[in-house]
């Protein structure tokens, strides 16, 4: 019971992890996206 609880409890962090993991990822990508629009934008 004591090892299931545990597991579940990591499980749970291991998910909020990753999803945040997730979010800082797409945020990195969307400031790329931006920064490459801008320099486009600015030789056009």
């Amino acid at each position: 019971m004591g090892k299931e609880f545990c597991s579940d409890k990591c499980r749970v962090a291991y998910k909020r992890s990753s999803r945040a993991k997730t979010r800082t990822f797409i945020l990195v990508i969307a400031a790329v996206l931006i920064f490459y629009l801008f320099i486009v934008f600015g030789r056009l």
